[in-house]
């Protein structure tokens, strides 16, 4: 049972994302307990289905920019970002959240077997939408600073790397 509660909740499960709700509310309850602000479940069933994921791309964002305001802090030649930094990229995230809906994010029964280099990606976004990317044809100039980041990024993504219907990159 503490296993079951350490672990993330799975991407395509209906009964992880209504726990985590359960769990929402109840810190709520605890911590505001004359709040007059409920729970957003949408919200709460977005962040089930995508809390085991790590997206490389968004990784490599978030790290640049902590990397950025570290230099400028130990080197002094810059002023460093001195409030509160938000991201938030929920408006990628698709919309639907029905349970047949939630089949596009379970990952196939070859890929439950092992796991795929492209499952969090699935698990956020769909299979659709990396079907789409592996069959992508990407034509990038320059392969500097700049594009050799988006190189990698590219092939984190799986962008033109499917082995039929003739992605290219």
């Amino acid at each position: 049972a503490a296993a079951a509660a350490a672990a993330f909740p799975c991407p395509s499960s209906s009964a992880d994302a209504k726990r985590v709700y359960e769990l929402a509310v109840k810190f709520a309850r605890a911590k505001m307990p004359g709040a007059k602000e409920k729970v957003d479940e949408k919200l709460c069933r977005k962040l089930a289905r995508t809390s085991s994921a790590v997206i490389a791309p968004m990784a490599a964002v978030i790290g640049g920019i902590a990397g950025q305001e570290v230099l400028k802090a130990v080197s002094g030649k810059f002023t460093p970002i001195r409030q509160f930094y938000y991201f938030s990229a929920a408006k990628c995230l698709p919309d639907d959240d029905e349970q047949e809906t939630l089949d596009r994010f379970k990952p196939s029964e070859e890929a439950q077997r092992r796991r795929h280099r492209y499952d969090d990606l699935v698990a956020v976004f769909g299979k659709d939408v990396q079907a789409k990317m592996s069959r992508l044809n990407i034509f990038l100039v320059g392969a500097g600073a700049i594009g050799c980041e988006m190189l990698k990024n590219f092939a984190l993504m799986g962008v033109g790397a499917a082995a039929k219907g003739g992605g290219r990159a």
